[in-house]
Parts: structure tokens; C-alpha cells; sequence
């Protein structure tokens, strides 16, 4: 009786023992990917978010073309007014009204002709040149804005010096060109400015003061608030 009592005890012992070193069983509830659905959804919810993300985006990049344009529009002022300075030869500045072409080039004096003769040439044949917006050219002494971006307007105060400049470059151009803005050699310059536009009905006004020949560059703001 006491032999059956001690196996029994000792059974019991090894059978708890073996239950507890059996391990659980992993849950197999673990999921290692995604479903087709899940997928989809996720696809879903970023087409959307770039559908409401894409106009801002445009938005800002066709902005940042028009700043750099007129940014660009201030350095040819700025090296404009050096050059005539260093040079003690007057500087024009010309535009396409409603295209992106635009020139620098100085202007001499009738006594001068020899360098008259060759800055009407140059001057002429970009004038002439066809520099439409449909086929922009780039010849010498010339320039183009940034892609999309155009001069929508400006003016220039004609005074006894400038008036004198236009009168004898007024039959090189076309009438969709700007009348010059000029740089003189004493530090001054033509009171002027430009309007530049892009693909939206804003703008850019980039001013010019002539008693020093320095030049500002306005915000983004609509066109005809930059107007006069």
C-alpha cells in the first residue's frame, strides 16, 4: 500500500512537471502583409491627397519662375547702370510688350559713328528678328524672361535726354517694343518701370529711380493693383 501511494505521488510529480515544460503554441492570429483592400485604400487616400496638394504646388512653382524673372530684370538694371558708369556710354534697356524678349545695349552719340553704326545693327536685328513668343530667338545683346513669364506693361518718363534717345532709335523697332529705359554715365537713369506677369493674373513690378538709378522689386500682388 505504501509502494502504490509513493508511484502514485511520483506519477503526479512527472506528469505536472511534463505539463509544464510543454510550451504554448504561437498565436497564429500574427499577420505578416497586407491585404488587397488595405492596399487600394492607401493607394486611395494618396491620389487624393496629391489631387488637393497638386494646384498649390503648381501654384507656387509658376510664382517662383515670375520672381526669378524679375529678379532677373533688376540684375540686367543693375549691371546696366555700372556698365554705363565704367563705360561713360549711356546704356539702353528695351522690352517686348506681351513677350518675354528684352535687350541691353549702349547708345552713342551722333558723333560717334562708328559705334552708333554697330550698336543700330545689333539693335536692329534683334528688333527685327521675329523674337515672338511663339518662336523666341536669343540674339545678340538679347534676353529671355523665364519660360511663362511675360512683360505685361511699364513705362518710362520722357524727359529732354531720353527724348532725344528715342527719337533716334524710334525707327529700328516695332510697335510691341517698349521705348528705351535709359543708364547714364553721371550715375542716373530713365524713371521707369516694368510689370511682369505669368500664367495667373498676378504679377511683378520692378521700379526704377532715376535720380540714383537704383531699382526695387515689388511682392506677388494682382496686375492691376501694380499699375499707376
Amino acid at each position: 500500500m505504501c509502494f502504490l501511494g509513493w508511484s502514485a505521488i511520483f506519477l503526479q510529480a512527472a506528469q505536472l512537471r511534463r505539463a509544464r515544460s510543454v510550451r504554448k503554441p504561437r498565436s497564429s492570429g500574427l499577420r505578416t502583409g497586407f491585404t488587397l483592400v488595405e492596399i487600394l485604400l492607401v493607394m486611395a487616400i494618396l491620389i487624393v491627397v496629391a489631387a488637393i496638394a497638386s494646384p498649390a504646388l503648381l501654384n507656387a512653382l509658376k510664382d517662383q519662375r515670375l520672381r526669378t524673372g524679375a529678379d532677373k530684370v533688376r540684375a540686367e538694371f543693375t549691371r546696366a547702370h555700372v556698365r554705363a558708369m565704367r563705360s561713360g556710354q549711356i546704356q539702353m534697356f528695351r522690352y517686348q510688350l506681351g513677350g518675354s524678349g528684352y535687350q541691353v545695349l549702349p547708345w552713342a552719340s551722333g558723333d560717334e559713328s562708328i559705334e552708333s553704326n554697330q550698336a543700330e545693327m545689333a539693335q536692329s536685328q534683334f528688333l527685327t528678328s521675329g523674337a515672338a513668343q511663339s518662336s523666341p530667338e536669343v540674339p545678340a545683346g538679347g534676353a529671355l524672361l523665364p519660360d511663362g513669364v511675360i512683360f505685361a506693361g511699364g513705362d518710362a518718363v520722357l524727359e529732354g535726354r531720353s527724348a532725344l534717345v528715342e527719337a533716334e532709335t524710334s525707327g529700328f523697332g516695332r510697335s510691341d517694343w517698349s521705348r528705351p529705359i535709359l543708364f547714364y554715365p553721371d550715375g542716373s537713369s530713365s524713371d521707369a518701370f516694368v510689370i511682369l506677369t505669368g500664367e495667373r493674373n498676378v504679377g511683378m513690378r520692378v521700379s526704377l529711380r532715376g535720380l540714383t538709378g537704383s531699382s526695387m522689386v515689388s511682392d506677388i500682388g494682382e496686375v492691376e493693383n501694380l499699375m499707376p
